[in-house]
């Protein structure tokens, strides 16, 4: 018995990726902004904190914000605490105390992730509005009682747009 090969034209192939793509963009539809920043030999130090300047026009929509955190089975807790600090355009600042809970009560890492590396996406600001348009900048550092925090590979922010 022999198989027969159906063979798809070129164009039609481009045009199933092409639609693959789009999907791929439309389930994001309401990011704004997110950037990771990789840490040096995946050390955090508490005297370098990371920043992230993003622009927002949009005053009325609501928005969710979050922290990414990527972190090794080494890493030696099963939480880390931050300093995160929001400049607005007019200069004023809101700084808060963020507790990221990256392991269970029974040491298994949360998150997403295959084999040693595990990244957390931990809801910081839920359904917020930013009040006055222009450039924002969000300053995270770590707020561990070491200066060295070992094993956190990439610290980063995420803002999606909340869908009516």
């Amino acid at each position: 018995m022999t198989k027969e090969v159906v063979m798809v034209p070129r164009n039609k192939r481009l045009f199933i990726a092409f639609v693959f793509g789009i999907l791929l963009i439309s389930c994001d539809a309401g990011l704004v902004f997110e950037e990771n920043r990789p840490l040096e030999n995946a050390v955090w130090r508490a005297s370098e904190p990371q920043s992230f300047s993003f622009e927002i026009l949009d005053t009325v929509s609501p928005h969710n914000l979050y922290v990414n955190i990527r972190n090794g089975d080494d890493y030696p807790y099963m939480n880390i605490f931050l300093f995160v600090e929001i400049k607005f355009p007019n200069g004023k600042t809101a700084s808060d105390t963020l507790e990221c809970v990256l392991a269970d009560s029974h040491g298994k890492w949360l998150g997403s992730g295959l084999g040693a590396i595990h990244d957390n996406r931990i809801l910081y600001r839920k359904n917020t509005s930013f009040p006055v348009p222009g450039q924002y900048e969000v300053q995270i550092a770590q707020a561990m009682r070491n200066e060295e925090l070992a094993s956190v590979y990439d610290v980063g922010l995420r803002i999606a747009r909340i869908s009516p």
